[in-house]
């Protein structure tokens, strides 16, 4: 048995993981079709064809988009491979479609550092499609799909949330250093004596193994939270990797810099900061590569040993 919403949804009776997931976090199907949808750390507006991570815009294209928008859709439901053949190609299409779309799937998986082995976001169900495992709820509209997130909370109410810490930390501060000033004047005594005892050092207390593939790993170690990013130096060749912070197998990020070393990841997370050449003997050029995949960027005129990003702008700095 089957009823379709409002929205063309089409709801099965006999589906037991989506009412598991609806009934666990007290999501209800919108009669008026949201456009905006948080999940994670992420929210997608499907309006605009835009991917967001803790506010800074993830690149995504378009057809690994329209998958995400139709499993955002149907939260906890099997969305078939034949549905999405369909929505992605038209019947006149020539192309090896399982292919085609094991390639936007896996675009997908990589713009959330998911991974097919051990799922955060999205289900492979064998032989059928594909399942948004992950809690979704609608944003910026009167329809409460799940519990409310202070991850996307509206961005007034943030503004004040973020003044009053300021406030908060700079009156802290200042008691602080009142505190600081009056001790010195009436003398330290026991006080002053607990102040200067030495400290404990930190110590590390646990450790996880990311990688096991006995490769040694060069250059700068940068992550976006998701995925990390490094170097590998095997049979004479440089290449820059990627491994999810879950761990796993690496895989190589394509690029045609030659020798190319990690120096830093985008504040937005968009983009690697590469350096090419042998920079330790003779300094190297500086290149741009887009995350997750496209044509590395030469910066013109930058020339030197090492770089972060706060030493750059794209106007031609140099680098540190």
């Amino acid at each position: 048995m089957s009823s379709e919403l409002g929205d063309g949804t089409c709801l099965q009776s006999g589906d037991k993981i989506r009412g598991t997931l609806l009934g666990m976090f007290g999501m209800k199907t919108p009669t008026n079709g949201p456009h905006r949808f948080g999940f994670g750390l992420f929210e997608a507006d499907l309006s605009a064809r835009e991917l967001y991570r803790r506010g800074f815009l993830v690149h995504l294209q378009d057809q690994p988009f329209q998958v995400l928008a139709m499993l955002l859709e149907r939260p906890g439901e099997v969305v078939t491979r034949e549905e999405l053949r369909k929505k992605l190609w038209s019947a006149d299409t020539f192309v090896d479609f399982d292919e085609g779309l094991n390639t936007v799937v896996k675009k997908l998986r990589y713009a959330l550092g998911d991974s097919p082995e051990n799922p955060t976001f999205i289900e492979t169900v064998p032989r059928r499609g594909y399942r948004l495992i992950v809690p979704v709820q609608a944003v910026g509209n009167h329809i409460s799909i799940g519990k409310t997130s202070s991850a996307f909370e509206a961005p007034e109410r943030l503004h004040r949330k973020r003044a009053a810490s300021v406030f908060r930390i700079v009156l802290a501060a200042s008691l602080s250093i009142f505190v600081i000033v009056l001790m010195i004047a009436v003398g330290l005594g026991p006080v002053g004596a607990w102040l200067t005892t030495p400290t404990l050092a930190l110590r590390i207390v646990d450790s996880k193994q990311i990688t096991n593939d006995g490769i040694p790993k060069t250059g700068a170690l940068v992550t976006d939270g998701s995925r990390i990013y490094f170097g590998e130096f095997s049979s004479g060749r440089s290449t820059v990797n990627e491994v999810s912070t879950a761990g796993g197998d690496t895989d190589i990020v394509q690029t045609t810099v030659a020798t190319p070393i990690v120096q830093a990841i985008s504040p937005d997370q968009s983009q690697l900061l590469l350096q090419s050449g042998n920079f330790e003997v003779e300094g190297g050029d500086f290149w741009l590569l887009p995350l997750p995949a496209g044509s590395a960027h030469h910066i013109e005129g930058v020339f030197g040993h090492g770089g972060g990003w706060a030493s750059f702008n794209l106007g031609g700095a140099i680098g540190r």
